[in-house]
């Protein structure tokens, strides 16, 4: 058995009905990719109760994926219509962003001579070799090879200002 979250299962709850309130009337072999786009414009018109931001978006669309996920184990459906369909271009509240963009070298170079002292070195780490501050912060010389100018990563400082493993083994 698994425990649950009370918030994780107040959303699955309000997915679930608004789910139902949205596609109840449709046989899920017989839903198509409009039919999950129209929902979920819905959804974010206000239609199953208060405008949704793109998270909350994403999560009932997730959900809905899981629901068709189901049929689909068991031979109802061929294909899960939920995971073609996209989120509404704009929801109410969202605000269009610009793009990320990563720092030009000469950016780079300027804020390393801008840095002072050791920072200098962990933002140089970072942005030439797109280490997380965590993993340059935890580097040790043991872990650096000048000869053959390679580093290895196998650690990371964690929230207590240790020395803790790599996040991940892949990592």
């Amino acid at each position: 058995r698994q425990r649950i979250a009370p918030g994780t299962l107040l959303m699955d709850e309000w997915a679930a009905k608004a789910i139902k309130a949205g596609l109840g009337h449709r046989r899920i072999a017989a839903l198509t990719v409009q039919d999950c786009d129209r929902f979920l414009l819905a959804a974010a018109e206000g239609q199953f109760g208060g405008t949704l931001g793109r998270n909350q978006l994403r999560r009932l669309r997730q959900k809905l994926i899981k629901v068709i996920e189901n049929d689909q184990r068991r031979g109802v459906v061929g294909r899960n219509v939920a995971q073609l369909s996209v989120l509404p271009d704009e929801s109410p509240d969202h605000v269009a962003r610009r793009p990320p963009r990563a720092l030009t070298y000469d950016e780079l170079a300027r804020l390393v001579k801008e840095a002072s002292g050791v920072a200098s070195v962990l933002v140089d780490l970072s942005g030439r070799n797109g280490l997380r501050p965590a993993e340059a912060r935890a580097l040790r010389w043991s872990r650096v090879d000048l000869d053959v100018n390679t580093i290895r990563v196998d650690a990371q400082m964690n929230r207590f200002n240790q020395v803790a493993p790599a996040k991940t083994r892949r990592s």
